[in-house]
């Protein structure tokens, strides 16, 4: 697969691989982190499903999606994309 690809990749270059959205692949490969949208799994269940290994991150679309998540999704990075 390409994230098997990846992996070495990112550790010779000491990045971060991220995989979308697919928490089955992250857990499988050990990949060090995860992207979840708002159309899937909560951040909660992800770290449950994970075990508490990877960094979990998830999209927020407004400021009152970063309020809603607050204490309750413990995501460690949050991204804010602007909708037009």
């Amino acid at each position: 697969s390409i994230a098997e690809e990846l992996i070495p990749l990112c550790k010779e270059l000491d990045a971060i691989l991220v995989i979308e959205d697919n928490i089955e692949l992250v857990k499988e490969l050990e990949i060090p982190g995860v992207h979840l949208t708002t159309k899937h799994t909560p951040a909660a269940e992800a770290r449950n499903l994970l075990e508490g290994g990877p960094i979990i991150g998830v999209t927020v679309n407004t400021a009152g999606d970063i309020l809603a998540l607050k204490g309750k999704q413990k995501a460690k990075s949050h991204r804010y994309r602007k909708s037009f």
